[in-house]
């Protein structure tokens, strides 16, 4: 470790463990946070003799000061403290659905993975497009080094103290979520939650994305409170619905009619003969 790394490793070390509502943390508390964060190096490897003195330093002058507490005992104060106390937002979406979730984000089955554009039914593993192909819309997984990507941010942005288990969570081959989160939540429980939050949120960001890049509904791959029909049911003006949901309402209703009644619905002769040609390529 440089100096450069050992000096940002101090004051990530003071932003993430300042006690609540607190701006500075004891030199004391300090010293035996970085000797448990990294024993093999210390501020006396770059030539200081005491913390306090490696605290004086310029470099770390820029983010922190020395202070006392009530008791006169020796701290190390953020001077930006408030900008770190106050949260990241994250973009709040509804949930995915499981299989849409799982198609974008699990590793396997190798292959190509569609989903439907009027079902939303998701298939994977696949070499080629199901029958019709053109009722089928390819998806593009985000790659586990993307995911790694965005939990490398999230620690950088969270500006973490890195433990040896994050740190090998990190640099695994080939690297998994699920190691990952298990090292945060031995951290601290709640940087856990919010790393679920983050990512789901980073998820949902790039499915609505691809949703939006071919011109499918929302409903398609989220999931809804309440139905369309449940909707107007509790007073929702139909004008306020678009063209989509209006077909959804449409084809609920249809689902509730017996065949008989189906039967007797007029229907454009050439809806019924493409509806059969359909049927027969299936």
């Amino acid at each position: 470790m440089n100096y450069e790394e050992y000096a940002d490793l101090v004051v990530q070390t003071v932003r993430n463990n300042l006690p609540p509502g607190r701006s500075s943390l004891t030199a004391a508390a300090l010293g035996m946070h970085l000797s448990r964060t990294d024993p093999d190096c210390q501020w006396k490897t770059f030539g200081a003799r005491t913390l306090a003195e490696f605290l004086r330093q310029p470099r770390l002058q820029q983010s922190l000061e020395l202070t006392q507490t009530e008791k006169s005992a020796l701290a190390v104060a953020v001077r930006d403290w408030a900008e770190v106390s106050r949260p990241v937002p994250v973009q709040a979406y509804n949930p995915l659905r499981k299989t849409v979730w799982e198609a974008f984000v699990l590793p396997s089955p190798v292959g190509r993975r569609f989903l439907n554009r009027h079902s939303g039914m998701a298939r994977f593993g696949l070499q080629v497009a199901p029958a019709p192909a053109d009722d089928w819309v390819e998806i593009e997984p985000i790659s586990v080094d993307q995911q790694r990507s965005v939990a490398e941010e999230f620690l950088t942005e969270s500006r973490t103290q890195r433990t040896l288990a994050m740190v090998e969570a990190m640099t695994s081959v080939p690297w998994s979520p699920h190691a990952f989160f298990a090292a945060l939540q031995e951290h601290d429980p709640s940087l856990a939650r919010r790393w679920n939050r983050h990512r789901s949120s980073y998820v949902s960001s790039t499915v609505e994305k691809w949703l939006t890049a071919h011109a499918l509904p929302f409903e398609l791959a989220f999931q809804v409170s309440a139905s369309p029909i449940r909707a107007l049911a509790g007073g929702l003006d139909s004008n306020a619905l678009n063209d989509e949901v209006k077909r959804q309402v449409i084809l609920e209703a249809l689902s509730t009619l017996s065949l008989d009644r189906l039967l007797e619905i007029p229907l454009p002769a050439s809806h019924v003969f493409a509806a059969l040609q359909k049927a027969h390529r299936r």
